[in-house]
């Protein structure tokens, strides 16, 4: 039970926390409520800066910890030596998790660790010859800091060295926030300081959960590191994955060590992770190292040696006592029982074979002994108040709170004393805590965790001793508030649950800018988000409980809505309208207000900073002067983040004719408000005046870096080059884009070198660029740049090199090199099951992008046991009703027809089907794409209604959900028009074929790769129906377009020249088509050697052309003869079959492929058939098949399936 219970009533509390009035009302002007109680005394809030900046203290803090782990523990050689092992290897597996229980050791191993590395070799040696002494004090306490004291006072070793630098960080420790963001952001801000990296810190609290992989990457080029967390199981993660801050690919030169207990943390960063990760499990502590433990924390205890081996056998066989924090605690309480027997150490040694065999029931134990001597009430209320403090508390703070309660009121100074020596033991070593005063904290967070089990189990004992802390350091009779007290005064409100208190801190403007910095300013989020929290929880209460109403029965209240953000920021503004000046004359109302808008901004809030932003700036006026420029520019980012794109064009015009006319025209600001106006003209798709600004600001920038200015430099100039480049992109403008890639590449490398994360980033975005332009050559050239990196960097077995080889082979899928596309795709599997095994989600894609490209190579029984794997991969790890699932038995589906297994096909296509109409809902465009694909298998079958109806459903329903002028409905008129025409039904075809035509021209531009396709249908339809003449324009439409965007020698435009070349002869242009078949037989001779039937085809078209000219074969009919080309009919595939080729995000982590939300789709495009070998000619013309055809090249760069 806990220590209310026991005692019946609880104590009455600090007068200056007694319960407040609930909130109520509706929200008016100016963030207020109208039964809002007064607002509490203003805080004060120290001025001068703080003695230890939060960040030193941390690292001072680690430092502490160390010292308590190592000084009396046993060192485990085993363990030490495979954490060693990791710590100096090279690639994968990377990283290591430690894994074990509370108190199993963890931070003492890593602490031991961080020590030998400091000492390098030699401390390696002497740990190896000396002999194992010390205690387990703290050998199990796995909350606090794990750094080497080098590591924490330094931020560094010596990377010319041998040894690695060490960057560490403990979650847990006294005073500091637990949030992984805030650790994330600690550490991108060590290595930025350490190494001199040019890279900002994330401006977004969005961000920093992806910005670590960067800052890491760069430090990784200057030698070894190794990066150790320890209590991941207490970490606050607040939606930060392991896939967001631990990089897919880790640098060669980076290690990487996480000790926790398990979490949700930890089952995620398993997941992921796949071969990648070690997991080291923590043995317990055998017989012999129990015995030492205790030995050597007994040595000298009561002036002689107490062998542990032969007097404590019943300990040492406790259910815990392979435990080092059980050891420990019992290790603790002998010393304090043969203190209490006058130092007769035998004695409490006999005692101690009759402890609790759990750590539980031992700290019961504990507790319960304290208790006999100092009474219940004191014991509940040191340690509950200690326990509820964020930073410890002094003795004199820890004895005032205890004067205050009733009960205690005259407490002597003696017994406080007395059990303040009792509590020592578990607390941080107060001779090492940097301040005036004893600061008391438990250093065991089981022990905190088993004060609260004891003394306050329910939470409103908890909140309460919280808001005992944080009033009594809100104390307006102080004469002087300290960094400290001013944290525990906003933790205390919090963690209390006051949610006006904490209102009221939080829109105190000198509050908020003394948590406003770089230090603390993931906390200041986490507080706004708490309160508006528990502003929620307080409204939904008070509108759930019943009131009287007008008839005296109880009926539900008036709905009144909860405090929203804005309402506190409108409370926040109008504080900060009335503050006074900060005696420095900084702190002025304008100042404290822009200063809640950036951190608005930066926390991910836009409407609510540019609500103040606005504000500033109509008070502000007309007025000319950098300070409105800079209110005018901050507004116009934040209405651009909103969306509001008139206004926000308005407001950064504004602040750039200020700004021109104050400072001048070629500044970093005009640079920035012009990069400003360019988003917005591209989300609103004026793409051609975001072009002009896009050059505009490069030239801005350039002339700026000339003049000096810090802030142009090589980075802002390569961001801005890149814009230009991605906007040209947009505009088809393919030169000037890849004018601006290249000079961003010629930047960057002057910076940072040839061998470096940012330039395989770039060479990939380069290399994706080329591919869409069709520039093969150039593409593979960067791809392969980035790739030979890539194995410098991390490994030939990272998934650096499985996306590089994916990207690479399908580039030469795209060029028609299937051969080289396989070798390639057979690689990325390869090295794709080698990092995560045989049964990961990724796996399935590699081995999906195999079995295509095999299929599309016409080797449909090596590809079926592809198809078949990856099915069974995700039915096994994603659930059989998983939308992935679906994408895959599509495509097994596309196989069996290829195969001409179309009554094994069907079910397939049916479960596809079903699948996403249940997950996504009937009138998805999945569905419709499932439905086009089972259209086309019944048209294959020649059912001819179910083709029509299934293809008809599949339009209604994108028109509907995209629109009727999408180009995904284009495709499927475009397949319903073949079907029609395959029923001869040609007038039904054309007005099909032709809207299908006219959609695309519109949306994707005449000269798009699909058009060729588009063109080839329509030339097919009328040289059916006999316009011989509009069909020839066609095709070579449909040629120019080819060779335009897939290159003059690809194996489509030798296709489409065939097709082209068969028109011809039935028109009789007997040179033309001679000249077209010429073309092909040259292109597919280099394609596909002499002896592929389609270079044999062409050449007897030639030959027969030859026979036709000389009037031999005027009336020798031939057969249709097929082509057989890597095609597909009018299906559209579940998904793109491979990899787009995206350069790797930043850091030179690239994201692992996943399926896109919608199949890629496919059309029909049916080919001429060559003539037959002469001697099988026959009397008549040349014919075409009209069932061949072919899969379009993708709208898009395609995705991984």
């Amino acid at each position: 039970p806990s220590f209310a219970a026991r005692r019946g009533v609880m104590a009455v509390r600090d007068a200056a926390v007694a319960a407040r009035p609930p909130d109520g009302g509706s929200a008016t002007v100016g963030g207020t409520f109208p039964d809002d109680p007064p607002r509490p005394t203003p805080l004060m809030v120290p001025e001068t800066a703080p003695e230890w900046s939060p960040a030193e203290l941390e690292r001072y803090l680690h430092v502490v910890a160390m010292e308590r782990h190592t000084a009396h523990a046993i060192r485990r050689h085993d363990l030490l030596d495979r954490l060693h092992q990791h710590c100096d290897g090279v690639g994968n597996p990377n990283p290591l998790l430690l894994l074990g229980p509370p108190g199993s050791g963890k931070s003492t191993a890593l602490a031991m660790l961080m020590s030998e590395i400091e000492g390098g070799p030699a401390a390696r040696r002497r740990r190896d010859s000396s002999s194992l002494a010390g205690a387990a004090d703290g050998a199990g306490a796995d909350t606090s800091g794990t750094s080497s004291a080098a590591a924490a006072s330094n931020s560094a070793v010596s990377v010319a060295g041998a040894e690695p630098f060490v960057l560490a960080h403990t979650f847990g420790l006294l005073g500091h926030s637990d949030d992984l963001r805030r650790a994330l952001l600690r550490m991108c801000a060590e290595l930025k300081s350490r190494f001199n990296i040019y890279v900002d810190l994330p401006s977004r609290l969005e961000d920093v959960g992806t910005a670590f992989p960067r800052f890491l990457a760069h430090a990784a080029l200057f030698g070894k590191i190794v990066v150790v967390l320890d209590g991941l199981d207490k970490a606050e993660c607040h939606d930060v994955t392991p896939e967001d801050w631990l990089p897919a690919a880790l640098p060669l030169a980076a290690r990487v060590v996480v000790a926790s207990a398990g979490c949700r943390a930890v089952n995620a960063l398993k997941e992921k992770s796949g071969l990648l990760l070690d997991v080291l499990p923590i043995a317990p502590l055998d017989r012999s190292e129990r015995a030492r433990v205790v030995d050597a924390a007994l040595e000298g205890v009561g002036g002689g040696r107490v062998p542990a081996s032969a007097t404590l056998g019943d300990l040492l066989n406790a259910e815990d006592a392979g435990s080092p924090l059980f050891l420990a605690l019992a290790v603790e309480e002998i010393k304090c029982r043969a203190r209490a027997a006058d130092g007769d150490t035998y004695a409490a040694v006999e005692e101690a074979n009759g402890f609790p065999g759990t750590t539980v029931d031992l700290l019961a134990s504990v507790f319960d002994r304290l208790e006999r001597r100092f009474g219940t009430t004191l014991v509940a209320e040191a340690t509950t108040l200690v326990a509820c403090s964020r930073s410890g508390l002094t003795d004199s703070e820890t004895f005032a709170l205890l004067r205050g309660a009733p009960t205690l009121a005259n407490l002597p100074v003696s017994e406080w004393e007395a059990l303040q020596a009792e509590l020592e033991p578990h607390c941080w070593p107060v001779e090492r805590l940097p301040t005036a005063s004893n600061l008391m904290g438990f250093f065991h967070h089981t022990f905190t965790t088993a004060v609260f089990r004891r003394f306050a189990d329910a939470a409103a004992e908890r909140r309460l001793q919280h808001l005992r802390v944080a009033a009594f350091f809100a104390d307006p009779t102080e004469p002087a508030q300290t960094h400290r007290g001013v944290n525990e005064v906003v933790w205390g409100c919090r963690l209390g649950h006051d949610w006006h208190a904490l209102r009221a801190l939080l829109t105190d403007p000198h509050v908020h800018a003394h948590l406003w910095n770089q230090d603390t300013q993931v906390d200041l989020a986490t507080h706004w988000d708490a309160l508006l929290k528990g502003e929620q929880k307080v409204a939904n209460a008070r509108n759930a409980k019943l009131v009287p109403g007008p008839n005296g029965a109880l009926v539900p209240p008036k709905p009144r809505p909860p405090r929203r953000r804005a309402d506190v920021v409108a409370e926040f503004v109008r504080v900060a309208d009335v503050a006074p000046v900060s005696s420095d004359g900084i702190l002025t109302p304008d100042v404290t207000k822009e200063l809640m808008a950036d951190f608005l901004a930066w926390s991910g809030h836009p409407g609510e900073a540019a609500a103040v932003l606005r504000a500033l700036a109509a008070e502000k006026g007309d007025e000319a002067d950098v300070a409105a420029v800079s209110v005018n520019y901050k507004l116009g980012r934040a209405l651009g983040r909103q969306g509001v794109h008139l206004e926000c064009e308005e407001t950064l015009r504004r602040a750039l004719a200020a700004e021109q006319m104050l400072v001048g025209a070629e500044t970093p600001m005009v640079a920035e408000i012009v990069t400003e106006l360019c988003k917005v003209k591209m989300e609103t798709g004026e793409a051609e005046q975001a072009g002009q600004l896009a050059a505009h600001a490069v030239s801005v920038w350039e002339a700026a870096e000339a003049a000096g200015y810090e802030e142009a430099d090589v980075s802002t100039l390569v961001e801005a080059l890149t814009r230009l480049a991605e906007v040209c992109e947009v505009l088809d403008r393919t030169v000037a884009a890849e004018a601006a890639y290249e000079r961003a590449l010629e930047r960057l490398e002057y910076m940072l070198g040839p061998d470096h994360p940012e330039v395989a980033e770039h060479l990939g975005k380069m290399g994706g660029a080329y591919a869409a332009h069709g520039e093969w050559e150039k593409a593979e050239f960067c791809y392969c740049r980035a790739l030979a990196f890539a194995h410098r960097f991390s490994g030939p077995s990272s998934l650096h090199i499985s996306h590089f080889y994916n990207v690479l082979a399908e580039l030469h899928r795209a060029r028609g090199d299937a051969s080289q596309a396989h070798a390639l795709y057979q690689r990325a599997l390869q090295v794709i099951e080698a990092v995560l095994g045989t049964n990961h989600p990724e796996t399935a894609t590699y081995l999906n992008n195999l079995g295509e490209t095999l299929r599309a190579r016409g080797r449909f029984e090596d590809a079926e046991p592809m198809y078949v794997r990856a099915l069974a991969i995700d039915e096994s790890t994603q659930g059989v009703s998983h939308p992935i699932v679906a994408i895959r038995l599509n495509n097994l589906a596309e196989l069996f027809r290829d195969m001409g297994r179309l009554e094994d096909a069907e079910p397939m296509y049916q479960r596809a089907l079903a699948i996403d109409m249940a997950a996504l809902g009937p009138n998805h465009p999945n569905v419709a794409t499932y439905l086009n694909n089972l259209a086309g298998l019944y048209k294959a079958r020649e059912m001819w209604d179910k083709a029509a109806e299934h293809y008809t459903r599949a339009i209604a329903i994108d028109e509907r959900a995209l629109g009727p002028d999408h180009p995904d409905v284009a495709i499927y008129l475009n397949n319903l028009a073949g079907l029609y025409k395959a029923q001869g039904k040609l007038r039904e075809a054309e007005p099909l074929y032709l809207r299908a035509l006219r959609i695309n021209e519109e949306s994707l531009g005449g000269d798009h790769a699909d058009m060729a396709i588009y063109f080839n249908n329509v030339a097919l339809l009328y040289k059916a129906q006999g316009k011989l003449g509009e069909a020839r324009s066609y095709y070579q439409r449909a040629i120019d377009i080819g060779e335009k965007t897939l290159g003059a020698e690809h194996a489509q435009v030798a296709t489409r020249l065939s097709n082209l070349g068969a028109l011809l002869v039935d028109m009789e242009d007997f040179p033309g088509a001679e000249a077209a078949f010429a073309r092909a037989l040259a292109i597919r001779k280099d394609a596909l050697g002499e002896h592929h039937e389609d270079t044999q085809n062409a050449a007897e078209w030639i030959q027969h052309i030859a026979e036709r000219r000389a009037g031999a074969a005027d009336s020798l009919p031939h057969r249709k003869v097929a082509l057989d080309v890597p095609a597909v009919d009018d299906r559209v595939a579940g998904e793109a079959a491979n990899a787009a080729p995206l350069s790797p995000p930043a850091g030179f982590e690239p994201r692992p492929p996943t399926p896109p939300p919608e199949p890629e789709p496919q059309l029909e495009d049916t080919l001429a058939s060559p003539p037959p070998p002469p001697s099988q000619i026959h009397s008549g013309t040349p014919a075409v098949s009209p069932a061949a055809s072919l899969a379009p090249p993708p709208a898009a760069p395609p995705r991984i399936k």
